[in-house]
């Protein structure tokens, strides 16, 4: 197994595949904290719309 994992990791594809493992990794986590904040961010979002369609008609 170590041996394995050496060669795959001197291996240019294996470095290439690590790379895209980490970027995918990166990924579900930025789609993962959207998911969680969506709620909180659209409230966030109606309430400056709201606010500022008041400033605009004062």
């Amino acid at each position: 197994m170590k041996k394995f994992l050496t060669r795959f990791l001197t291996n240019p594809c294996g470095a290439t595949a690590i790379e895209y493992a980490l970027l995918a990794m990166i990924a579900l986590a930025i789609i993962g904290g959207l998911v969680l904040l969506g709620p909180e961010l659209r409230g966030t979002f109606q309430d400056v719309k709201t606010d500022f369609q008041s400033a605009n008609t004062h």
